[in-house]
Parts: C-alpha cells; structure tokens; sequence
C-alpha cells in the first residue's frame, strides 16, 4: 500500500438493483416497472469510490467482504477501475455478495431490501489477515460503515491504538441499540449518523 495510503474504509459492499415504478404495489398487486438499473454499492464501497475520486487513485483501501460469485468479480472490478486498494476485501466460501434491491417510486420515495450476504459474515477472524491488518494500521483515517459490530469494534480500537483517525457511522447497527455500539462510540473522534 505504500506511504500514500490515506484512508481506509470498513463496511458494506452490495451489487444494487434499483427498480423504479410510478407507484408501490400493495400487498399482493402486481404493477409495471418503467426500468431496472444495476450498479456496484453498498455504504462502505461507495464511500471507498468516492474518497478516492477526491484523495486519488491508490491512496483509498477498502476492507469488506465478498461472496465466491460473479458478483464478487463485477464488484473488485469497479473498485479496482476507481483506483481504490481492494488487498483487504476477503472472499468468502458458501455465501453470496450482498444484494440490495432498491424500489424506487414516481415521486422519488424509495423502500430498500437487502441481503447481506458475505457482509454479515465478515469475523474477526478475518480482521487478522495480515492483509487486512495492514489496510487498518497503514492508514491515516479509518471509516466504519454498516460493519458487523464485533468487526467495527475490533476494527477502531486497532487503529485508534496506532493514532488513526476514527469515523464511525453505525447505519444499520442502529437496530441493535445504544448499548450494543456504545464502545465503539467511546473510541470514535467522529460520529455520522443518518435519518433512522
């Protein structure tokens, strides 16, 4: 990774398939679909892509994890062509990539259904690849999205430990409540939160 390295963001990666419609279907109706887009996401991944559109090529790593599937490829491929380091993103065997399914209606109101997949399979274990642990300690700055908590935890007291730069944003971790998060709250120089 080198001296340039800057930041490094821990968290999700999703492949998106966003369906836009004039208006939600009730339970149990069927309605037409006016077009289907599919595009790399997840919190943690577009965060990666844009800070190195803003920081340059190489100088961004992305910790995740990824299915052993065709959408794990699809997805490496898009980090890698936006020039973000993907050396910490692990694949993981039995499991699919997350998905998240975005419907989106006429008047721009959107409901979003995800499947983790591999993102919720990510361990500690996995933090311990010394591939992983030098995105985590080789970095200025490190970015926690929407990881599991066990993973985020460990991940902040590793860097706050070598004087990184902490930004945590629970996303979805919220669900878990106060108390659950609470620790790495405590090691966290900056908090984002969202509107849930």
């Amino acid at each position: 990774m080198g001296t340039d390295h800057l930041l490094t963001v821990l968290g999700a990666i999703n492949w998106d398939t966003s369906i836009f419609e004039d208006r939600f279907a009730k339970q149990g109706e069927e309605v037409p679909v006016n077009r289907v887009e599919e595009f790399s996401g997840g919190k943690g991944a577009n965060v990666g892509v844009a800070a190195a559109r803003i920081l340059g090529k190489q100088r961004v790593a992305f910790v995740g994890a990824l299915g052993n599937d065709d959408v794990s490829r699809k997805q490496l491929g898009e980090l890698r062509r936006e020039g973000v380091v993907t050396e910490g993103v692990v694949k993981l065997k039995g499991c699919q990539s997350g998905r998240a399914y975005i419907v989106v209606d006429g008047a721009g109101k959107k409901t979003i259904h995800t499947h983790f997949g591999a993102n919720e399979r990510m361990t500690m274990r996995h933090l311990k690849r010394p591939r992983v642990l030098r995105a985590i300690e080789d970095t200025q700055m490190i970015v926690v999205m929407d990881a599991p908590t066990e993973v985020g935890r460990r991940a902040v007291e590793l860097a706050k430990g070598r004087g990184k730069t902490v930004v945590y944003s629970p996303a979805v971790r919220t669900r878990e409540g106060l108390p659950s998060v609470e620790p790495i709250l405590r090691e966290t120089h900056y908090l984002v939160v969202d509107q849930s």
